[in-house]
Order: structure tokens, then C-alpha cells, then sequence
């Protein structure tokens, strides 16, 4: 500045940008996608503090956006043992692994979910792992109907047996004793009965869990 107040030099400092003007319009493009689907989308730095999430997985967490973004994961968790079996397959995401298992959660989320889980590393512009994307969907549906399926065919399949077994006895009364009890705690039942079909559509039940024996018709002619 002269001594007349009127300025003689500027200086100035450049500094570029490019990249981290970039990487915000990335993100801000990742969170218009994320915010379209169903699986619960999160984005956590290197220090597993959440930056960004979607509404999906505030939903599944039944938490405000507040109550996730700008905290850690064992924030969150309220468990350090769970933390520290997660924070495992983080670390391999920041390895540049993209890690995929399926486990049940009970909490943070409010009942009993089975859920698959996957990270990717989220990669800057020289290639470097700088976030994590976590997905989250819901398979409890999915997971319940193959459990009731396989406990289903493992019952007919012990039917099954039983009925080979009472048809290839030698010893009727011996192996109805076996079978009943059998069948009461393999089908968690209160009542097992037995019945013997006999000639006129006629039958007798020839024992019960409790050991009585009765008397009755199947069925009328």
C-alpha cells in the first residue's frame, strides 16, 4: 500500500480444489442414489463414525438421522463385544476388502432380525480406501421360511423312520414304548397317540404316552 492509503501489490494464495470439490459432488450423488433403495446404505470414515446414511437404514437402527451421523459405530452398538467382532471385518474393508456375512442382530434394532451385511471400500480418486460403504438387508423373512421348511422335512423324515420301525418290529409293545417318547420330544407335544387300524374300520390305540390303552373306532362304516 503507497502512503497515500491506494493500493501498489496484491498477493494472493491459489490453492486447487478440483479434488475435494469432486469428491463432494460424489458424495452428494451417493446420497440422491442411497436414498432410493430399501437396504439399509451407511457411509463411515476411517475412524467408524457414520457420515451418511438413508432413510432405510434409520429405519431399521429406529433412530434420527441426528442419532447416527457424526457418530462411532460402538456409539451406536452400546456393546463393545459386538463392536469388536464388527470392527474385525472393518478393518478388512479398509484393507480394500469387500466383506459379506450374515448373522442375527438383536441390537441396536428393535426385535430379532437376520440380516446380511456387506462392506466395500469406498475408494478416492488415487485409488485410496477413505470410507466404508455398509449395506444392510433385511433376510429374517427369508430365514424363518427355511427354518420352518428344514424343521418340516426333518419331521417327516423321522415319521417316516418311526413307521418303518413299528412295521418291522418284532416286538410291537417294545417298540411303541420307544416311539411314543420319540415322537413326544423330537415334536415337543404334550399327547402322543398310537393307533392300530383293525378290520370293520376299527382301530384300538394300543399305547399312549402316559401308558393307558383304549378302546374306539376310527371311523364310521
Amino acid at each position: 500500500v503507497e502512503a497515500e492509503g491506494k493500493p501498489w501489490k496484491l498477493r494472493g494464495v491459489m490453492v486447487n480444489v478440483t479434488e475435494q470439490k469432486e469428491s463432494y459432488g460424489m458424495l452428494r450423488q451417493y446420497e440422491k442414489i442411497v436414498s432410493s433403495t430399501n437396504d439399509g446404505i451407511a457411509l463411515l470414515d476411517c475412524n467408524y463414525i457414520y457420515r451418511v446414511v438413508n432413510q432405510a437404514y434409520l429405519k431399521r437402527l429406529d433412530k434420527h438421522y441426528s442419532d447416527i451421523v457424526g457418530h462411532s459405530v460402538d456409539e451406536i452398538l452400546g456393546s463393545s463385544t459386538q463392536f469388536k467382532g464388527i470392527k474385525q471385518n472393518l478393518d478388512r474393508c479398509l484393507a480394500g476388502e469387500t466383506v459379506q456375512y450374515e448373522t442375527w442382530l438383536d441390537h441396536p434394532c428393535p426385535g430379532h432380525y437376520f440380516l446380511s451385511v456387506t462392506y466395500t471400500p469406498y475408494r478416492d480418486l488415487k485409488g485410496n480406501v477413505v470410507n466404508i460403504i455398509a449395506s444392510i438387508r433385511d433376510l429374517t423373512a427369508l430365514k424363518q421360511a427355511e427354518i420352518t421348511f428344514i424343521e418340516q422335512a426333518n419331521r417327516e423324515r423321522f415319521l417316516l423312520s418311526m413307521m418303518k420301525r413299528i412295521r418291522t418290529s418284532l416286538s410291537l409293545d417294545s417298540i411303541l414304548d420307544t416311539t411314543v417318547v420319540e415322537v413326544q420330544q423330537v415334536l415337543d407335544c404334550d399327547r402322543v397317540l398310537v393307533y392300530a387300524c383293525l378290520d370293520q374300520a376299527e382301530g384300538i390305540a394300543p399305547l399312549e404316552e402316559d401308558g393307558f390303552k383304549i378302546s374306539t373306532p376310527l371311523c364310521s362304516a
